[in-house]
C-alpha cells in the first residue's frame, strides 16, 4: 500500500497513521486500526510535546493491543479518529497535555486515551475544561462542585470521577479520594481494563495502605503473575498498616495467612523471614517469649546468617531462663560466621552479648579466647580478668587460677601481680 511507504516520512507520518487507521477499521481489523492510530496519537503528541513524551506507556498499550476485546479496539480506534479529526485537535492536545505537566504526570497516556474515549459528550467537555480552569487558579472547592454536578449528569463520565479524587486529595480529604479511586478501578475491572484498574487500586494503596480490597485486587494479579515475593510483600504491608492502627490481632491473621500462601508456592526464605519477624515482633510485645522464640529460630534456620535474629535467639533464651540453649544458639551462630570467614562479626556478636549479659561466664571465656587468637591481647586480659572474678564469684578456684595463668602467658606490664594472685589463689586464697 502506498501509504506504508509513506508512513516512513515525518512530514506525512501522522496524516498516514491516521489514514491507515481508518482504513483498517473499515476492513474490521481492529487491532491494526487501534495500532495505527495510537502510532498517529503519539506522533501527533512529538509534534506539539517533544522532549516530554511518555514513551514507556505508548509501548505498553501498542504490545498490550492483542489482549485487549475487540469492543476496546474499536473504542480506541473511534476515540482517536474523532480528537485526531477535529479541526482544533491541537489546541486540544495541547491544553491537556499542558494540565498533565501541571499535575506533574508522567505516565499520562492511560489518562489521555481515557479522555478521548469518554469526550465525545460535549456539554461533559465544556464542564472538565472549567475545572481545569478553577484547577490551575486553585479554587479547589470550586472545581469539586462542577466535578458532581458532571457525576450528576453523567454517572458513568470516568474522568470525572477520576478528577474529583484529585481535588479530595488536594483539600486533605485522603481516605474520600482513595473511596473514590476504589469504585473507578471497580468500574474498570468490570469493564474489562485490568491494567488499568490495578494501577488506580495502587494508588488506593499508596494512599491508604489499610485498604485490603485495593491490595487483594493486586494480590490477585501478582498471584496469576506468580510473582509470590509481591504478594508476600502486599501480605506484609496490610498487616504493618493494621499494627500502626493498633489492631495486632487482625494483622497476626494477616501474617498467618500470608505463611499458609508461601507454604502453598514454596516461597523463597528471603520472602518469608519478614512475616515470621513481624508475628515474632508482636509476640514478643506481648511478652509471648517462647512463640516469639518459635518465630526466630524458623528464621535462624531459614536464613542461618541473619545476625539479628541471632541475637535475639539467644537473649529470648537467656530472658527465659535457659542460658546453656542460649550459649548453644550463640555457638551456632558463631560456626557459621566462621564457616564463611566472618571473623570480625565473631568478637562484635560477642562482645555486643557480654556487654548484654555481663555475668555469663562462657561469654566472657568465649570472646577472651576470640581475642587472643586475633593477638588484641589488651582485650584479652581484660576479658580474662573480668572472667577471673566471676569465676571465684561462683567458687570456681581452679578455674579461676586458670585464667590468671592464661594472662601471665601474654605478658603484661603488671605481671607480677598477676603471679601474686596465682600464688594466693593456689595457696587457698579466695579474692583477687
Amino acid at each position: 500500500m502506498f501509504l506504508d511507504d509513506v508512513v516512513e516520512h515525518d512530514a506525512y507520518r501522522l496524516a498516514s497513521h491516521l489514514l491507515l487507521g481508518q482504513s483498517h477499521a473499515i476492513e474490521g481489523d481492529r487491532e491494526e486500526a487501534a495500532r495505527h492510530l495510537l502510532l498517529a496519537l503519539r506522533t501527533a503528541d512529538r509534534e506539539i510535546n517533544p522532549g516530554t513524551v511518555d514513551e514507556a506507556s505508548y509501548e505498553q498499550l501498542l504490545t498490550s493491543l492483542s489482549a485487549d476485546t475487540e469492543d476496546r479496539l474499536a473504542e480506541v480506534a473511534r476515540a482517536v479518529i474523532l480528537y485526531l479529526g477535529d479541526d482544533r485537535w491541537r489546541a486540544k492536545l495541547g491544553k491537556a497535555l499542558s494540565n498533565y505537566a501541571e499535575q506533574g504526570k508522567i505516565s499520562y497516556v492511560p489518562d489521555l486515551l481515557e479522555l478521548m474515549t469518554e469526550g465525545g459528550r460535549p456539554e461533559l467537555a465544556a464542564i472538565m475544561e472549567r475545572v481545569d480552569g478553577y484547577m490551575q487558579r486553585n479554587l479547589i472547592r470550586m472545581a469539586t462542585e462542577e466535578l458532581h454536578y458532571a457525576i450528576e449528569r453523567a454517572p458513568d463520565y470516568l474522568p470525572a470521577h477520576r478528577r474529583l479524587a484529585a481535588t479530595l486529595l488536594e483539600e486533605g480529604r485522603t481516605q474520600e479520594a482513595a473511596r473514590t479511586l476504589n469504585l473507578l478501578a471497580n468500574v474498570y475491572l468490570l469493564r474489562g481494563s485490568q491494567d488499568r484498574a490495578i494501577e488506580l487500586f495502587q494508588e488506593v494503596i499508596d494512599l491508604w495502605p489499610a485498604d485490603s480490597e485495593a491490595r487483594r485486587h493486586v494480590m490477585d494479579v501478582l498471584r496469576q503473575q506468580g510473582d509470590s515475593a509481591g504478594v508476600l510483600h502486599h501480605y506484609e504491608e496490610l498487616a504493618n498498616a493494621h499494627r500502626l492502627m493498633a489492631d495486632p490481632d487482625k494483622a497476626v491473621a494477616i501474617y498467618q495467612e500470608a505463611l499458609d500462601y508461601s507454604r502453598e508456592v514454596a516461597a523463597a526464605p528471603q520472602d518469608v523471614v519478614p512475616i515470621l519477624r513481624g508475628l515474632a515482633d508482636i509476640e514478643g510485645q506481648r511478652l509471648n517469649w517462647r512463640r516469639a522464640l518459635q518465630y526466630y529460630e524458623r528464621i535462624n534456620q531459614m536464613l542461618p546468617g541473619d545476625t539479628g535474629a541471632a541475637r535475639t535467639v539467644v537473649d529470648l533464651y537467656y530472658q527465659l531462663g535457659e542460658p546453656r540453649k542460649a550459649v548453644q544458639a550463640l555457638d551456632d551462630y558463631i560456626r557459621h560466621c566462621i564457616k564463611r570467614g566472618d571473623v570480625r562479626q565473631v568478637a562484635r556478636v560477642l562482645a555486643e552479648q557480654v556487654q548484654r549479659h555481663p555475668q555469663e561466664i562462657p561469654l566472657r571465656q568465649r570472646l577472651a579466647e576470640v581475642y587472643r587468637q586475633q593477638g588484641r591481647e589488651q582485650e584479652a586480659i581484660t576479658q580474662l580478668d573480668a572472667l577471673g572474678e566471676l569465676l571465684l564469684d561462683a567458687g570456681r578456684t581452679g578455674e579461676a587460677a586458670a585464667a590468671i595463668q592464661m594472662i601471665i602467658e601474654m605478658n603484661p606490664p603488671d605481671v607480677d601481680g598477676y603471679r601474686e594472685l596465682l600464688t594466693q589463689l593456689k595457696n587457698g586464697g579466695q579474692s583477687l
